[in-house]
């Protein structure tokens, strides 16, 4: 292979999934290969022909579904990615550091320690997989 990352197939998702807007997505952003390449959700919503809502939601339906390697970039230029085996790392990171500041917040909205999340974790973690992800 030439170093790229593999699009694995997961499970089906439930009612997420616009088969047409789906491909047609998947077919754009084979154009959009790597953070450099990234396209305004706003142009990619508008070309699809979805709300930037329902293109989020198929976004994350095609990422947790179907391992699509489908990033996002906040920076310049923002919008969304093909990730690239060099993209990998940054893009990780990135999720990494939002995952943290979530629960951050979430442990001051609940007026808990870091501890105390880290401790509900794996039970609310649980609960995540046996119901919807949207």
């Amino acid at each position: 292979m030439s170093g790229q990352p593999t699009q694995k197939a997961l499970k089906f998702g439930k009612d997420t999934c616009n088969l047409r807007a789906e491909g047609l997505l998947l077919r754009i952003l084979e154009q959009h290969r790597g953070i450099a390449s990234a396209v305004p959700m706003e142009d990619l919503a508008r070309t699809v022909g979805l709300s930037t809502r329902e293109l989020q939601i198929q976004i994350k339906h095609l990422i947790e579904y179907h391992g699509c390697l489908i990033g996002s970039s906040t920076g310049n230029p923002h919008g969304y990615y093909l990730a690239t085996a060099a993209d990998l790392h940054k893009a990780k990171r990135q999720l990494w550091n939002r995952a943290m500041s979530n629960l951050v917040r979430l442990s001051r909205l609940d007026k808990i320690s870091m501890e105390e999340i880290f401790g509900q974790v794996p039970m609310q973690f649980e609960e995540f997989l046996k119901g919807p992800h949207v």
